[in-house]
């Protein structure tokens, strides 16, 4: 996963696109392992059930992240973010 991201941002500066920085490494390594730390914790509470309750928690999360997304983007809250 590490590899992915090195090279991504290895990418970036070469075609000087976006910015090259250590923190992205950094940061999607941690989440990488927050993520198999919330998967193991998902099979023991769920055991056999772990893939239906990955498949609703992620159908809830894109769906609040879709929502404030488009909260943001059109400043409902006083906030205007670009996205992309």
């Amino acid at each position: 996963m590490n590899l992915i991201s090195v090279a991504v941002e290895i990418l970036q500066y070469l075609f000087k696109v976006g910015a090259t920085d250590i923190d992205d490494i950094i940061l999607n390594g941690l989440g990488g392992f927050l993520g198999i730390v919330i998967y193991k914790i998902l099979c023991k509470i769920f055991k056999d059930k772990v893939k239906y309750a990955i498949g609703f928690i992620s159908i809830i999360a894109g769906i609040t992240f879709l929502i404030l997304s488009i909260c943001f983007s059109s400043g409902v809250f006083g906030i205007k973010i670009r996205i992309l």
